[in-house]
């Protein structure tokens, strides 16, 4: 099988390897992420639409359930979206305002807690529950 690497490779920061075996890759020049599935012989690429924007997209990560957590750093949150690309939820978007000063790097641990890399603390943490809500 031959896939095309997108040309934001050559810009790439940070990539994530789902269960699936699907490539997440980082691109925060295109304002981008994208997602290559040599299973299936396919890609696609997670942008803006209705109003939900990545501005810079950095740290990548992905649960166990698959979906994609973005540590979005000129936003200063993180951005949830499923497997498939479709938007989930915003986490660290406090009334409009943003709680984490420049994200650039995330991990998501075995038992869900997210790990979030930002200017004012290099291992800041939050568990985001099934329900919603931030511990």
């Amino acid at each position: 099988m031959r896939m095309v690497i997108p040309a934001c490779c050559a810009l790439l920061v940070t990539w994530s390897l789902t269960p699936q075996q699907r490539l997440i890759i980082s691109d925060p020049a295109g304002k981008a992420l994208h997602v290559l599935d040599p299973k299936r012989k396919a890609s696609f690429r997670i942008v803006a639409d209705r109003g939900r924007c990545l501005g810079e997209p950095m740290g990548v990560a992905v649960d166990a359930a698959d979906n994609i957590y973005i540590a979005d750093a000129a936003r200063g949150l993180v951005v949830v979206f499923d497997h498939n690309g479709s938007f989930l939820r915003y986490i660290g978007n406090y009334h409009g305002e943003p709680q984490y000063a420049r994200p650039t790097g995330i991990a998501i641990d075995p038992e869900s807690a997210a790990h979030l890399s930002h200017r004012h603390s290099p291992q800041s943490g939050f568990y985001y529950g099934s329900r919603g809500q931030c511990d």
